[in-house]
């Protein structure tokens, strides 16, 4: 049997997403371009933390009748006092970057179909990450992580 690791928390479940999209950047560079097994599967688990974080950290089709977690709920995240401010900030950065990329990741991982057949999809990492990392720094000073 596997299981998924218990998040605690639904600060917790974003810290996993921060992490996770590190960790498959990161290992995206340590294989390059060899393997291609590898290298797909750390590509695909890049695009869908990416994914998954814009789409929390802009609030943007939040569906509490799904369960969803986003800033557009940020009170689920924390018993402390709420910055409006700082929320507007993420979720504004968050916006443009979910507009940018949100819907081609979609069509190429979220399930089989017609734009994934024939040629594949050039995606620049690097700027994708250096785009939502001040993103997900700004929420890690507004959320901080709560202590073990």
């Amino acid at each position: 049997m596997h299981s998924t690791p218990s998040k605690k928390s639904n600060r917790g479940t974003v810290t996993y997403e921060i992490e996770m999209l590190k960790f498959c950047f990161q290992g995206l560079h340590k294989v390059g371009t060899k393997g291609d097994g590898e290298r797909n599967l750390y590509l695909e688990g890049f695009l869908l933390h990416f994914r998954n974080l814009v789409r929390f950290l802009s609030g943007k089709h939040h569906r509490e009748d799904k369960g969803d977690t986003s800033l557009a709920r940020p009170a689920m995240l924390t018993d402390g006092e709420l910055v409006t401010d700082q929320i507007d900030s993420i979720r504004a950065h968050a916006a443009v970057i979910d507009d940018k990329y949100f819907e081609d990741i979609s069509r190429f991982l979220q399930h089989c179909t017609l734009a994934r057949g024939g040629a594949g999809k050039e995606w620049n990492l690097d700027q994708m990450f250096n785009e939502i990392s001040p993103v997900i720094e700004e929420f890690e000073r507004a959320f901080p992580r709560p202590l073990a």
